[in-house]
């Protein structure tokens, strides 16, 4: 009984430090389920039941990072008012694939998106003065860029990281960044706040569908860990991540994506 006891402690506490970690670079980058997914896994949790759980535990992290980048995000509101319905219905579309379909499906795709998402960052300074100057736009100011019409691909893009992120919330924030990199011409801090709300939609939006649809797959001690260390860690990602400057900024995102990838494709040959 007392090693039994002493095991559950050293369980949760395991979950509730990966949730403080997954918060904190969630907020700086995203692919924070690329910590608490394979801990959940590995500690015997089934993982349709990891995805699920740890969605809703991550809400809480959205929120606190989200608040942090309040600032930059006031500076960006009209552009969040066009993309979040974009990305919320796209969260929505996703939470019912993984509700419907095999989990095999992810393995494969994912990787995929990940290393497009990594090249998409590692490339952003000169794709992005290529899509400024194709729009006439290569001297836009941060104070400027909600003003920016957006393109028809931004929306759509959006909207399949939307989907992407409500299957399986891991990276989705790395897309964001090399998606908005692109094709928006605020700041590097302007497109992460972007990305901390649109990922919170996201996580919120699959999460509401978790409670209706899949009520039964809920671990509510994981969801509770993974909520109270991700809202510390948002806090603590925000204080970081407004911080950097955009070239450590990039070289993060660029390092996650890649351990991302490494990690996706373990997973996918030692299923085959």
């Amino acid at each position: 009984m007392a090693d039994l006891s002493l095991w559950d402690f050293w369980r949760e506490a395991l979950i509730l430090f990966s949730g403080l970690w997954a918060g904190t670079i969630n907020t700086i980058v995203g692919s924070g389920s690329l910590v608490t997914f394979p801990v959940l896994v590995a500690l015997g949790t089934a993982p349709v039941n990891a995805i699920v759980s740890n969605a809703m535990g991550l809400v809480a992290g959205g929120f606190s990072g989200a608040w942090g980048y309040r600032r930059e995000a006031r500076s960006v509101s009209k552009t969040l008012l066009r993309l979040l319905p974009v990305s919320l219905v796209g969260g929505l579309v996703g939470a019912y694939l993984l509700l419907h379909l095999p989990e095999s499906v992810f393995d494969v795709v994912a990787p995929a998106l990940i290393i497009v998402a990594v090249l998409l960052v590692a490339f952003q300074p000169r794709l992005s003065a290529w899509a400024k100057k194709r729009q006439g736009a290569e001297h836009v100011h941060p104070e400027m860029a909600d003003r920016q019409r957006l393109p028809v691909v931004l929306y759509v893009l959006v909207f399949i990281t939307g989907v992407y992120g409500g299957y399986f919330t891991a990276a989705q924030g790395v897309l964001l960044m090399g998606i908005l990199g692109v094709f928006f011409h605020g700041s590097l801090q302007q497109s992460n706040a972007i990305k901390v709300i649109l990922s919170l939609g996201v996580n919120l939006i699959a999460a509401i569908s978790y409670l209706l649809f899949a009520f039964e797959r809920i671990d509510w001690v994981i969801v509770a860990l993974i909520a109270a260390g991700s809202l510390i860690g948002g806090f603590v990602g925000a204080k970081i991540g407004r911080r950097l400057s955009p070239a450590w900024l990039r070289g993060v995102i660029i390092v996650l994506g890649c351990l991302a990838l490494v990690n996706l494709v373990a997973r996918l040959v030692n299923g085959s």
